[in-house]
């Protein structure tokens, strides 16, 4: 029996893949139970996993499934030529030609990099020029045809191909990944993490042990990268790192064999080339269910923000007498694949019942307005759910990230920086405000007397609502070019916490205009935090009715 014991994050996503990978997904794993798998027995202990290396008959196959499950450009190339096809042979000419020039210029974009088709194409069998298709639709079919006959015929190898490609994104070149490997990466692969490892017969060193377990020999010429990943930070190409020049890596063939899973324990996000792996040191089970729920809350919605029903689900599931320990232990990793200089984010949480219970409540009620919603900064997205989850997760949640995007929105409206896209309205940013005077009223002791929570909410929209009758007095005058710098100005002073420069400004705007000034302010002039969110919805009440007369649409994420 082999035992493997959780460890350092990258490690207990191997642990995670492995199970998910041999048990193909299963979520009723249970803790203290033999589970047949194959040929032999595993064992899922409270901190460790143990199995007969007999499991493992069979292993390749189910590695390779849930590898290409993670890129099926053989499939999709597949089933994109067939509908092509169908329309060509089916639907009457006048209507596809409305339809070519997309489907063309899909299969080049899938066909342009797809050095495997190409190679097997031939010179001499290219993709005609649009121009040829429009005329003669029949070169087109005639090339589609011959692309599904190829594949058709060499399926397992396109698969397989696909596979290397996706696991070289994440492994590197590191064993049967190896550039110098052109075929049969599954055969490497099983030779090496199946027959070898089955039948004891891997070359070990004899007096050096496992660097990650400490139990069993290390493996023989295993190179420092070898079945960790690029992103941990060390690789070959960093050889002055090491004494002597040295990058051998003792690590044994169980230990490597779990590095080589890590790629099925991540969730890949579905909006950019980005994983996600929840960590905790609890319990094998525990960490197991808890990606399990990751994945399955993708799968459920791919337009939806997930992470905030994750979270929900996960915090609230947890029974009452162990939520306290387990829920200050989870980490969260995020994996930027896109980008190898970037080592992956570990946010860490100190999570409480009370906090569980908010992100329940406002996830039914707030945080559905906010999904979905993101702005741009040099091409560099940004979801706003998620920076708000991350920053009530990590106890930094204030006024200070109302303020940037407030900020933001009103630079757009400019028009003068073109690095800034927005995609979210003054509404959305009202949601927020409610979200964070909810939150700043439960976990940060504020709002006295003035600002009760059953109150709360009434009251911002109160204030929400007189933003947009000052700013409809201005419009009537014809005054509305003065809206932004004014709304500016009043985020400035909220910026700066300066009640005076706001109530000032406030009030010269009330008195030339001849309105009632709300009386809320007045009474939250002493408290700085229900200030700043009766402020800021007042402001954001004001940019509402503008955009609105402006005619500013709310564009919808088309991601």
């Amino acid at each position: 029996m082999e035992k493997v014991y959780l460890s350092d994050w990258l490690f207990n996503a191997g642990i995670t893949g492995f199970l998910l990978i041999l048990f193909e997904g299963r979520t009723d794993l249970k803790e203290g139970e033999n589970l047949l798998s194959n040929e032999g027995i595993v064992y899922i202990g409270k901190n460790y996993i143990e199995f007969e290396r007999d499991v493992l008959v069979g292993f390749s196959d189910k590695y390779f499934d849930s590898a290409y499950e993670r890129y099926k450009r053989t499939d999709e190339i597949l089933e994109r030529c067939k509908d092509i096809l169908k329309k060509l042979e089916y639907e009457a000419k006048e209507i596809f030609e409305n339809d070519i020039e997309e489907s063309y210029k899909d299969i080049k974009k899938r066909t342009t990099n797809f050095s495997m088709l190409k190679n097997f194409l031939g010179e001499k069998f290219q993709l005609p020029s649009l121009n040829e298709v429009k005329s003669n639709p029949e070169v087109f079919k005639e090339y589609l045809s011959r692309i599904l006959e190829i594949i058709e015929k060499n399926k397992q190898g396109f698969k397989e191909n696909d596979v290397k490609i996706y696991l070289g994104r994440i492994y590197g070149q590191k064993n049967f990944l190896n550039r110098a490997i052109t075929s049969d990466y599954k055969v490497k692969f099983k030779e090496e993490f199946e027959d070898k490892i089955i039948e004891g017969t891997n070359r070990l060193e004899k007096n050096i042990l496992c660097m990650n377990c400490g139990e069993r020999n290390a493996k023989e010429k295993v190179a420092f990268d070898t079945g960790l990943s690029p992103f941990t930070g060390v690789n070959l190409d960093a050889l002055n790192f090491f004494w002597n020049f040295n990058a051998k890596l003792p690590l044994c063939e169980i230990c490597e064999l779990m590095y080589f899973c890590t790629f099925r324990g991540f969730t890949k996000s579905a909006r950019e080339d980005k994983y996600f792996f929840v960590n905790s040191d609890t319990s094998v089970i525990d960490l197991y269910k808890n990606n399990v729920l990751l994945q399955s809350k993708l799968r459920e919605n791919l337009d939806e923000n997930i992470f905030i029903d994750f979270f929900k689900d996960l915090l609230i599931s947890e029974k009452l007498e162990k939520s306290n320990y387990s829920l200050q232990n989870i980490a969260f990793i995020e994996l930027d694949l896109s980008n190898k200089d970037v080592l992956p984010k570990v946010f860490s949480f100190n999570i409480s019942r009370s906090k569980a219970e908010f992100l329940k409540d406002q996830s039914g009620r707030n945080f559905k307005d906010i999904s979905n919603r993101f702005y741009v900064i040099k091409d560099k997205y940004r979801d706003i759910t998620l920076e708000l989850l991350e920053k009530i997760l990590t106890n930094n949640l204030s006024y200070d990230y109302l303020s940037f995007l407030d900020y933001l929105f009103v630079e757009n409206l400019k028009g003068t920086n073109n690095s800034v896209k927005i995609y979210y309205n003054p509404f959305n940013l009202h949601t927020l405000n409610l979200i964070i005077s909810d939150y700043f009223q439960k976990f940060k002791k504020t709002g006295g007397e003035i600002m009760t929570t059953s109150r709360s909410e009434e009251q911002l929209w109160f204030m929400f609502k007189k933003g947009e009758e000052l700013a409809e007095k201005l419009i009537n005058e014809e005054h509305e070019n003065k809206i932004p710098s004014i709304t500016y100005k009043l985020l400035s002073h909220l910026r700066t916490e300066n009640v005076d420069g706001f109530m000032n400004l406030v009030f010269r705007l009330y008195l030339s205009y001849g309105l009632e000034i709300p009386s809320l302010f007045v009474k939250a002039i002493s408290e700085k935090d229900v200030f700043l969110s009766y402020g800021y919805s007042f402001v954001n009440g004001i940019l509402t009715r503008y955009t609105s007369k402006k005619k500013i649409i709310d564009e919808e994420v088309k991601r």
